[in-house]
């Protein structure tokens, strides 16, 4: 009965979901955005948040407003170091496996040798290998806070 008993136990104890994530407790990197800055000799890296915890309270209510999108901004002397930055000050855990673009600055494209960055941006393990790669012009706070539209 002794050698059963212990068996039973261990079963009990160390199974269940010791892994998992819950939705309500993660954000979800959306689009992100890279620039250089020459005069700095920095990256800056943006990184648009949805937290489908917001998406599923404004989804049964009569006032459809746009879902809410949070910016995480970091710097770094490359890459690695700014998606750190962003990683350190994030009140919850990241999830990088929604990313469906990637916005390059101008003044990145046009100074630097985009391979480093791609080659560092390829290598996290959640992101997607279908993903959209941009450059812009364009300032890359305007770009993110546009609203995200769901419905298409």
């Amino acid at each position: 009965m002794k050698k059963l008993l212990l068996p039973v136990l261990l079963l009990v104890l160390l199974c269940g979901c010791w892994n998992a994530n819950d939705i309500d407790d993660m954000d979800y990197v959306n689009a992100v955005g890279v620039e250089y800055s020459e005069r700095e000799q920095m990256f800056t890296v943006y990184a648009q948040l949805i937290s489908f915890a917001k998406v599923a309270k404004s989804e049964g209510s009569d006032d459809p407003k746009p879902i809410p999108a949070w910016i995480a901004v970091g710097k770094g002397s490359n890459y690695v170091e700014a998606v750190e930055e962003i990683n350190e000050h994030s009140e919850r855990k990241l999830y990088w496996g929604h990313v469906t673009s990637l916005l390059l600055g101008d003044q990145l494209l046009r100074s630097q040798d985009i391979t480093e960055v791609m080659e560092a941006f390829m290598r996290y393990y959640e992101l997607r290998y279908t993903i959209w790669v941009f450059g812009t012009k364009e300032d890359m706070i305007k770009l993110f806070t546009t609203a995200p539209n769901f419905e298409h």
